[in-house]
């Protein structure tokens, strides 16, 4: 979090850098029990859409209809499905705000009291990011071995710094620096 704040102040930063592309995007849970252990409600099913109408090709002219602050999160409240992840995103988000750092969330299903300014779909990420200063990705799963979700090559993509919660070994794939 404080890494956050740091790129705010500085408006630049050290970011990700990918090593290779090794097919890892958001890499499938071998089995229903691994999800169990995690806290996954049962049925619970993940995927990088939004909808049936998503653009595949993404949306090169939309423009976010919503103001976009220093820091921004693109990502679901989802505790039933997934509360670990969810808590995890809570607390970083929770922690920019007592650091009085501008951060946004652009995703559904968050309570009241979160600073949601908007939602978008998948493929309009980039343009989200690239308007703000700082990019916040916290996965759902953030202790399983190089896992990750699409959204942090969507925000590197975006050409904005990216702080990430560290998954384990995130470092064979993409350099810190």
């Amino acid at each position: 979090i404080s890494a956050a704040g740091n790129l705010v102040e500085r408006g630049a930063a050290r970011a990700l850098a990918p090593v290779a592309a090794r097919g890892t995007i958001g890499r499938a849970l071998a089995t229903g029990g691994e999800l169990a252990a995690r806290g996954v409600a049962e049925g619970a099913i993940y995927s990088g859409a939004q909808s049936i109408n998503e653009d595949v090709l993404g949306d090169p002219d939309w423009t976010p209809p919503f103001a976009i602050p220093d820091v921004v999160f693109c990502g679901a409240y989802n505790e039933r499905a997934f509360p670990v992840g969810t808590k995890e995103r809570v607390a970083a988000i929770k922690a920019l705000q007592e650091a009085w750092i501008n951060v946004g969330i652009v995703g559904t299903g968050w309570p009241k009291g979160y600073p949601v300014i908007g939602q978008c779909q998948v493929k309009q990420q980039h343009h989200v990011w690239k308007r703000a200063k700082v990019c916040l990705n916290v996965n759902h799963f953030n202790d399983i071995q190089l896992y990750y979700s699409d959204r942090q090559l969507i925000a590197m993509a975006s050409g904005t710094p990216l702080v990430c919660k560290y998954v384990p070994g995130l470092e064979e794939e993409f350099l810190d620096g």
